[in-house]
Formats: structure tokens, C-alpha cells, sequence
């Protein structure tokens, strides 16, 4: 490429090479303008995103991190009735918050889990049948069995 630029540089005459200079100060100026514009425009973007301290104060992140804690696989099981059973544990509760329970992929993923985890086991010897309505992180779905 560099190549085919020399060679029509080469083949200008002294007019056409001082009109292609100008051509090209001018570009230069362009792209000077369009990144102070930018920086400005990101500047603006980045103060616009900071939190006053007061804000900052009264916000609160959770950060979900049971798999790195021992008994991560810990859950526990209530049943609430005939139909109805609520399950607990950090790590499955982090992996169903993950979830997105309308998404027949997601769904099946957290029964898999459900299964490695031994909930399925408990959940049977609390007499649930497929079919109960499970809660697990304030999510409610339909529990296979």
C-alpha cells in the first residue's frame, strides 16, 4: 500500500503534490478536532457516571462468591405444603439468580443442578412429586422431579 502511495506521489507535478499537502494538513487538523471532541464527550460521560458520596453511601452491591466457601453445595429444604417447597443454599441461590427460569435451557440447567446438588433426593423425602412449585431465591418454577 505504501508502495502505490510513493508511486503516485512520484508521479505528481509540484501543484498537485502542494494541493495533496494541504488535503492532508487539513485531515490531520480533522482528526486532531474529532479526538478532542471525543476525550471531551468521554469526560463529560465519565463525571455524569460518578456518585456523590451520598449516593454511593446508600447504595448497596452483593457480591455472590459460596463457591469459594467450603460447604458451598449446603442447601436446605422446607416444605410449605402439598405442593409447595422452598430450597436454600448460597450456591444454588446464585445459580438460580443467574438463571433465566422463562428459557427452557436455562430451566433444565438449574434442574441438572438441582440433581448434583442432592435436592432432588431431599425433595422427594419431603414427598414432593414433579410437578411442585419450587422457590429458590425468590424465583418460583415448576420442579421435574
Amino acid at each position: 500500500f505504501e508502495d502505490v502511495i510513493i508511486f503516485m506521489i512520484d508521479s505528481m507535478n509540484y501543484s498537485e503534490k502542494r494541493k495533496m499537502k494541504s488535503y492532508l494538513q487539513q485531515a490531520e487538523l480533522n482528526l486532531t478536532e474529532l479526538l478532542n471532541i471525543t476525550i471531551q464527550e468521554l469526560q463529560k460521560i465519565e463525571k455524569n457516571q460518578e456518585l456523590t458520596t451520598e449516593q454511593a453511601g446508600s447504595q448497596v452491591t452483593t457480591v455472590f462468591r459460596p463457591h469459594l466457601e467450603a460447604k458451598s453445595k449446603a442447601f436446605t429444604a422446607k416444605r410449605k405444603n402439598k405442593s409447595f417447597y422452598l430450597v436454600d443454599g448460597p450456591r444454588l441461590n446464585q445459580i438460580v439468580i443467574m438463571s433465566d427460569l422463562i428459557n427452557p435451557d436455562a430451566l433444565a440447567r438449574v434442574q441438572d443442578v438441582l440433581q448434583k446438588f442432592g435436592v432432588n433426593r431431599e425433595l422427594h423425602r419431603l414427598g414432593a412429586e414433579p410437578g411442585a412449585k419450587v422457590e429458590i431465591a425468590g424465583k418460583r418454577f415448576e420442579w421435574w422431579g
